[in-house]
């Protein structure tokens, strides 16, 4: 892609899984990287809040990561950490469960401005050991690479003094954590690389 100054897209779904419309907020890139203003976030692992949860407890945040929606819910995940998130001898799928609360959650920023070069550089990292599932019968919505944006609460099950008696990561049981978002209108879709355009 030969390109200096260029005005990009980047999508945010809206409605539910059946039917995703779209909508488009502009973005700046110079180059093959987003020249994001100084307010503008920016986004953070998956593993990077696992591996640092009590820090991040509380705290609103855009997180990247592996985008999926299955029947008992919408996640956003990695399949390998450099450090898994234990206790005692449980390991907790890297995993955080993304719960729509429009009451509840963080009221996004009007623009929602997030760093694109950051978003590219962490989701490089992520896809060299996360794949997206290809589901027989499906459609490519079931997963996508995301950012989503919200507030991160610790579960009830990762602070109880008994961990669960076992975990099942292909359906990102349990998660030690979710985010709470408004809507999907904050979920931000991340369809490709720029130099893969």
């Amino acid at each position: 892609m030969r390109v200096h100054h260029i005005l990009k897209s980047i999508f945010f779904s809206t409605g539910t899984a059946g039917g995703l419309a779209r909508v488009t907020a502009l973005v700046l890139l110079s180059g093959y990287a987003l020249c994001a203003p100084e307010h503008s976030m920016q986004p953070v692992r998956v593993c990077e809040v696992l591996q640092d949860l009590p820090a991040y407890n509380g705290k609103t945040v855009a997180v990247i990561g592996r985008y999926s929606f299955r029947p008992t819910g919408y996640f956003l995940s990695e399949q390998i950490c450099d450090r898994k998130l234990t206790t005692g001898a449980f390991v907790w799928p890297n995993v955080l469960r993304v719960s729509f609360d429009g009451k509840a959650a963080p009221k996004p920023p009007v623009p929602l401005e997030v760093d694109g070069g950051t978003i590219y550089r962490k989701l490089h990292a992520i896809e060299r050991h996360t794949a997206l599932a290809h589901i027989r019968f499906g459609t490519p919505d079931y997963d996508r690479w995301a950012v989503v944006y919200g507030r991160v609460e610790t579960k009830k099950e990762f602070l109880a003094p008994t961990p669960p008696a076992h975990a099942d990561p292909a359906k990102f049981d349990p998660a030690p954590a979710r985010l709470v978002t408004a809507s999907a209108d904050v979920v931000i879709f991340v369809d490709a690389h720029p130099d893969d355009q």
